[in-house]
């Protein structure tokens, strides 16, 4: 696929669409509007910034990929991943921030903010025998509407100015298929704090937090 990764994109616009050759991307990454309908290939930490970053559900994004021809999920540590959009963030398709190959594999950590942040998928950063990455959601002049989250042991923090909705869990405690203390003889993670607030509107997690 295409190799995104030591430069900013000479276009204003980053657009993948659907039947494209992958796009390859890492690195801190600024354009005006960002649509993702096609393959993208997260080949090492990415920070994407731009006015309005949607991640369609038609979108396949391999968050875990080694650049070029590397296996899409070759990764050892999860990808740090931030999208800061200027006015609105929308990501269709989950999140999954787990390192893929080797026996200690920490989970990389997610930042999203916008004025407004809708994520319509689960969000997942657990480790598996490392630690899990820390979720951080910040819907800064609307409301903040995302699914379930697994951080086991690590923080999450929802902020949204109008309110937050969660439709699913926010699960913090170890537990799951790849429990970053999955070993008997080893004592669990304690859970990781939970931070909700809204500066006005309602807050909902409609399945708890744990």
């Amino acid at each position: 696929g295409a190799l995104v990764c030591a430069q900013p994109a000479l276009a204003a616009d980053l657009l993948i669409e659907e039947g494209q050759d992958p796009v390859d991307l890492s690195g801190d990454r600024r354009y005006d509007y960002v649509q993702i309908d096609g393959v993208l290939r997260v080949v090492g930490n990415l920070t994407i910034r731009a006015d309005v970053i949607t991640f369609g559900p038609s979108a396949q994004v391999r968050w875990c990929a080694l650049p070029g021809a590397g296996a899409d999920d070759g990764c050892t540590r999860g990808r740090n991943v931030s999208l800061i959009g200027r006015e609105r963030v929308t990501v269709a398709t989950s999140i999954d921030l787990r390192g893929g190959q080797g026996a200690s594999r920490p989970g990389g950590s997610l930042t999203v903010s916008a004025r407004s942040v809708l994520l319509t998928n689960d969000v997942r950063t657990d480790g598996s025998e490392a630690p899990s990455g820390r979720v951080v959601l910040t819907a800064s002049g609307g409301h903040l509407v995302t699914q379930g989250i697994f951080a086991p042991g690590a923080p999450i923090a929802l902020t949204g100015r109008d309110g937050v909705s969660v439709f699913g869990s926010l699960r913090t405690s170890p537990g799951g298929e790849r429990s970053p203390s999955s070993d008997p003889s080893r004592p669990d993670i304690p859970a990781g704090p939970v931070s909700v607030r809204s500066g006005g509107g309602d807050v909902v997690v409609m399945d708890g937090i744990s």
